[in-house]
C-alpha cells in the first residue's frame, strides 16, 4: 500500500497534468473558449476562496493550480507562443519552484511544453526559440528558487538566534535585579541584625566570659567583613551590567 505522502504527490501530478490538458481542450474548442474570461474569474473566486478558508496558510498547490489555469488561459487567447503576455509562464516556473518540489516544477516545465507545441503552429522561427526557452528556463528556476530557500533558511537562523540572544539579555537582567536585590535588602540586613546584636551583647562584658567574648569579637569581625564583601560584590555587578 503507497505511502499517504507519495499518494499525495502522484495525485498532485494527476491533477496538474489534468488541468493543462483541460486548458487546452477548453481554448480549442469554439464554444466553451467564449466563455474563457467567465473561467478567469471562477479561478479567481478560487483563488481569494483558498487564500481565507481557514486561518492556516492556504494550499500552495492549490494556488499553482490556480496560476496555472489563468496564466494559460490568459496565453493562449492572446496569441500563445507569439502572445505578449507569455512572459507569465516564467514567472509561473519560477513561483512554483519557490512553492512545490523540483520534480512538480519539471513535470509542469514538461506539460507547458507540450502544451504550446500542439497550441501554437511552430512555423516561424520565434515561435521555436520560444517553446525552447521553456526547456533551458527550467532548471534556472530550479537554481534560483533553492538559492532563494537557503537565502529563508539563513533568516529565520538569524531571527532564531536575535530571539535566543534577547531571551538570555532578559534572563541576565532578572538575574542582575535579583542578585542586587539579595545583596541590598537580606544579606545587608542580615549581617546588619548579627552586628547589632553582637555589638549589644559585647557591651555587656560582665555578663560574659573571656572566651566568650573573643568568640563574639571574632562574630562581629566576620560580620563586618561580609558586610564591605557584599557593598564591594553589589558595586562590581553595577559596574559590569551597566
Amino acid at each position: 500500500m503507497p505511502k499517504p505522502k507519495t499518494l499525495i504527490f502522484f495525485l498532485n501530478i494527476f491533477f496538474l497534468i489534468t488541468s493543462v490538458a483541460l486548458v487546452y481542450f477548453w481554448t480549442k474548442n469554439p464554444e466553451t473558449s467564449l466563455y474563457t474570461l467567465q473561467l478567469i474569474a471562477v479561478f479567481a473566486l478560487l483563488y481569494f476562496f483558498n487564500q481565507s478558508r481557514s486561518k492556516k496558510s492556504p494550499s500552495m498547490f492549490i494556488n499553482t493550480l490556480i496560476f496555472t489555469v489563468v496564466i494559460l488561459l490568459l496565453v493562449s487567447t492572446t496569441g500563445g507562443l507569439s502572445s505578449p503576455l507569455f512572459f507569465l509562464v516564467y514567472f509561473l516556473l519560477f513561483g512554483t519552484s519557490l512553492m512545490l518540489a523540483p520534480t512538480i516544477m519539471l513535470i509542469l516545465t514538461m506539460s507547458l511544453f507540450f502544451f504550446f507545441a500542439l497550441f501554437s503552429p511552430l512555423t516561424s522561427f520565434n515561435n521555436v526559440i520560444t517553446l525552447t526557452s521553456l526547456i533551458f528556463i527550467s532548471p534556472l528556476a530550479l537554481f534560483f528558487g533553492r538559492q532563494y530557500l537557503k537565502v529563508l533558511e539563513k533568516e529565520k537562523k538569524i531571527t532564531i538566534l536575535e530571539k535566543t540572544g534577547s531571551q538570555l539579555k532578559q534572563a541576565i537582567k532578572k538575574e542582575e535585579t535579583d542578585s542586587l536585590m539579595w545583596l541590598s535588602l537580606e544579606l545587608k540586613n542580615g549581617l546588619l541584625r548579627i552586628i547589632d546584636k553582637t555589638s549589644e551583647i559585647l557591651s555587656k562584658p560582665a555578663n560574659l566570659g573571656w572566651r566568650q567574648k573573643e568568640e563574639l569579637e571574632e562574630i562581629l569581625a566576620s560580620g563586618q567583613r561580609l558586610l564591605r564583601t557584599g557593598e564591594k560584590l553589589k558595586k562590581e555587578i553595577d559596574e559590569t551590567t551597566d
